[in-house]
């Protein structure tokens, strides 16, 4: 087989331009995404800047007549939705976030070009942002594992690791104000022998 004549065969500038155009529409949809959580953002805030008011209502009103407890219920119920459409919106940015993860881990699991070095700063970024929105993800590794928070998919022997230390984070997680958890799932350390996790090295 000849060699350089295989090579003649392919126009390496039109494949290098493939995955240009390629890299750009990752980048774009990237750029969407970041826009869309900033923009959520905002109208989370505005809502709850409304809630804030109209408890602030509800406090200074004092009479207690058939015209305060009308506005009382009119402020409860205004209240109800604003809640009900922050909801929605954690629920729509955890959605996005998942797909955002699966293509960040796709992308970036053992490359270091330019894309996988831009996708790894978007996906941290939006890290940063999800606490403007009242959500905490949850992906530390090395941590003890905590029911509360952990879905154990695996499990898997680290003798250089305590016992039920989370080893890897498969899926993240989130809490949202703190209370309401989609559970994160990980790969959790199971040390059988306890004799040879003390004679570990």
């Amino acid at each position: 087989m000849d060699f350089n004549k295989e090579l003649e065969k392919y126009d390496f500038l039109e494949i290098d331009m493939d995955l240009e155009d390629s890299n750009d529409e990752v980048m774009l949809l990237l750029n969407i995404f970041n826009s869309n959580i900033k923009r959520l953002s905002k109208e989370q805030n505005k809502s709850n800047m409304a809630i804030e008011e109209l408890l602030e209502i509800v406090e200074e009103e004092s009479a207690n007549n058939n015209e305060y407890n009308v506005g009382l219920a009119e402020s409860q119920m205004s209240s109800s939705k604003l809640k009900i459409k922050n909801s929605e919106l954690k629920n729509m940015i955890i959605e996005m976030m998942d797909k955002i993860e699966v293509m960040y881990k796709g992308i970036c699991s053992d490359s270091q070009n330019a894309l996988a070095i831009e996708v790894k700063r978007i996906w941290e970024s939006l890290k940063e942002c999800l606490p403007t929105v009242g959500i905490n993800i949850i992906d530390k590794e090395n941590i003890p594992f905590n029911s509360q928070i952990h879905t154990i998919i695996e499990t898997r022997t680290d003798l250089y690791n305590p016992d039920h230390t989370v080893l890897e984070v498969l899926k993240c997680g989130y809490i949202y104000e703190n209370s309401d958890v989609k559970k994160a799932k990980i790969i959790v350390n199971k040390v059988d022998d306890l004799d040879a996790c003390n004679e570990r090295i």
